[in-house]
């Protein structure tokens, strides 16, 4: 049985625009027993640090980063990450609340939408991000309130987007109702997790995962989810892949946490805010990683259309898939961006069309 350890950093619950800490990772390893055991020994023995006490980063001493990175450059191969800067990833939320709110919309170029907003309107984003906090604390949605603080949204953003104004007709209160029973909205740890699981299980028949108990992530685990929706379904079936276990005792926790600890250093410490900063810092220490900007469930398909993104924009080699039409077509857009005034265009033209 092929087993994933998983661990995160940088948990702040729902509050995301803490400014201490801005990041949150979500790492996850495949090792074996063994593998795990040797790891741990080895780091205790060359730190001086007594077999009984439970390996943490904060422990590891002055050569910790040296100690972490070593370990990084071994396993590489076997570890993947979802990033969150999580004011970037509240302005992705944004641009797909947006969108969602409208029926039968396709948004074909949600990257750079969510460029668009985190650079230009960030104070539409704060201003969803608490007007949801406060909703979520409502018995019900005020659906009318509701629509007026879209529309809101849609005339600030048609100063740039003139065109945006024809997703009006498109509104669906039906979609108000989706949000309020979202328990979810707001929660990183989860669709963390998910895309987590996804990568591995694309080459790994049926892993386990295996999860501190302590963490976020025990409670949506422990959670009953009723109803037989697509969320509903896909989370009980999230629920079956995840083993929750003491960190304590788990050699495999021990190991995750800390390259997650260590990668939230570094972000921290170099203080990288942009997306295309964060990127080219993955890329360079060749981990697999995907930037976390949906609270959504993703598919294979969304991971894979990501990863294009990441790559193309950072001007790397890659091998696009020729039957991935999606991830061709944003490719080829994305080409042609140089600048604001492009990407307005882009996107104005489209909203034209509908």
């Amino acid at each position: 049985m092929i087993k994933i350890y998983c661990d995160e950093s940088g948990f702040t619950g729902s509050k995301l625009l803490d400014l201490d800490q801005p990041y949150f990772i979500y790492g996850a390893i495949e090792l074996d027993d063994n593998e795990a055991i040797s790891i741990v020994d080895n780091i205790k023995k060359s730190s001086n640090i007594p077999n009984t006490t439970e390996l943490k980063y904060k422990t590891l001493g002055k050569n910790k980063q040296k100690i972490v990175q070593d370990l990084i450059n071994q396993y590489k191969s076997k570890i993947f990450l979802d990033v969150s800067y999580k004011p970037y990833t509240l302005s992705s939320w944004f641009s797909f609340y947006i969108t969602t709110m409208f029926a039968d919309i396709y948004m074909p170029f949600p990257m750079l939408f969510s460029n668009y907003i985190y650079e230009n309107h960030f104070k539409l984003v704060e201003n969803f991000y608490e007007y949801f906090l406060q909703e979520k604390t409502e018995s019900q949605m005020d659906k009318k309130k509701h629509k007026d603080f879209l529309l809101q949204c849609i005339e600030i953003l048609s100063i740039n987007i003139p065109n945006i104004n024809n997703l009006i007709k498109y509104i669906s209160t039906d979609e108000m109702d989706w949000l309020k029973s979202n328990n979810n909205l707001f929660d990183l740890s989860v669709s963390s997790v998910n895309t987590l699981t996804k990568s591995f299980s694309t080459n790994n028949p049926h892993p386990l995962f295996y999860c501190d108990n302590s963490k976020p992530i025990s409670k949506f685990v422990n959670k009953e989810i009723l109803g037989n929706d697509k969320y509903a379904v896909e989370y009980r079936t999230l629920q079956n892949k995840i083993c929750l276990d003491d960190s304590k005792t788990v050699e495999g926790l021990q190991v995750i946490d800390l390259i997650v600890s260590h990668i939230y250093t570094e972000l921290k410490t170099k203080d990288l805010i942009t997306w295309t900063e964060i990127s080219k810092y993955l890329l360079r220490i060749e981990i697999q990683w995907h930037l976390h900007t949906k609270t959504t469930l993703l598919d294979n398909k969304d991971i894979i259309i990501d990863n294009i993104f990441n790559s193309f924009i950072l001007h790397s080699q890659i091998d696009i898939n020729t039957e991935n039409t999606i991830g061709n077509r944003i490719v080829d857009k994305l080409a042609l961006i140089e600048n604001d005034d492009e990407a307005f265009n882009i996107m104005n033209e489209y909203f034209s069309t509908i």
